[in-house]
């Protein structure tokens, strides 16, 4: 007498059958990294908190206008 071995199908595996073998990822969404940044232009100093792109676009446009970038520190979220 054969024995026949019981599978249990994963509902991965089920998803990934139907599909073809190709299974949607989810993408995990970053939340946008904010920074802290204090910069100085002539006799004038400023500080803001900005996202992380808009702080790289402004720090080289201190650069640009003779200024100087003298603190920034990355804000934990």
């Amino acid at each position: 007498m054969e024995r026949q071995k019981d599978f249990v199908t994963l509902e991965s595996d089920q998803v990934a059958q139907k599909s073809g073998g190709i299974i949607d990822m989810k993408k995990h969404k970053e939340k946008p990294t904010r920074i802290n940044m204090c910069w100085q232009i002539g006799d004038e100093k400023k500080c803001a908190t900005l996202p992380r792109e808009h702080a790289y676009e402004t720090r080289d446009w201190v650069e640009e206008q003779g200024g100087v970038v003298f603190w920034t520190q990355v804000l934990p979220d």
